[in-house]
């Protein structure tokens, strides 16, 4: 089974992305891009501007895909927000 992309959603006003169905894989790429402060990567660069915050998130369990992230912006610039989408969704290889 294939992991849905991120859709970018709302709730009382902020936005955010959830998605469920991951990996041990997708999740450690995920936390890397989060946690990537050199300035001159290109996961610094998207996502400095939607200014993400990792929310939640659980690892799979030991054989399974059934990890699920919750990422929230703390920002209203909503081009910045889905770049950054845009961007997570490729570099996960995640399809619609």
């Amino acid at each position: 089974m294939k992991t849905s992309k991120f859709a970018l959603l709302e709730m009382n006003g902020q936005s955010r992305i959830e998605v469920s169905d991951l990996s041990s894989d997708q999740l450690h790429a995920i936390h890397t891009v989060m946690r990537n402060n050199i300035m001159d990567s290109d996961d610094y660069k998207m996502k400095s501007p939607a200014n993400p915050f990792l929310q939640g998130y659980q690892a799979p369990s030991r054989n399974g895909r059934d990890g699920w992230v919750l990422i929230e912006f703390w920002t209203d610039n909503q081009e910045g927000i889905q770049a950054f989408v845009d961007y997570l969704n490729n570099r996960l290889g995640l399809e619609g």
